[in-house]
């Protein structure tokens, strides 16, 4: 099962993240082919490359919080400051045996 967000990102923030993920196809590959899944041609940007962007960043965070050995966690700690503090009664059941050794 997935989950669906949407995000407002103001201009600015949106055109760094789209320099990002610009820049690391680039990077990747020396440069932007044509069909590249991250361009959306209908509307000339790159809202699918920011997409990707995002979801490879949660989904290195939410690593950092599911291991606490974790490359990932120093960025969960240098972005947040969590001390790994969580109530019980607010975890979802996909991972609650997982954060709880229940």
């Amino acid at each position: 099962m997935t989950k669906k967000i949407m995000l407002e990102l103001d201009d600015k923030t949106f055109a760094f993240l789209e320099m990002l993920a610009v820049g690391l196809e680039l990077e990747a590959n020396d440069k932007i082919d044509a069909d590249w899944k991250g361009f959306n041609k209908e509307k000339n940007d790159f809202s699918p490359a920011v997409r990707a962007l995002l979801v490879n960043i949660a989904n290195s965070v939410a690593t950092g919080v599911r291991r606490s050995g974790s490359w990932e966690r120093e960025i969960v700690d240098s972005l947040t400051g969590w001390q790994g503090t969580y109530n019980k009664m607010t975890l979802a059941d996909c991972i609650k045996e997982e954060v709880t050794n229940e």
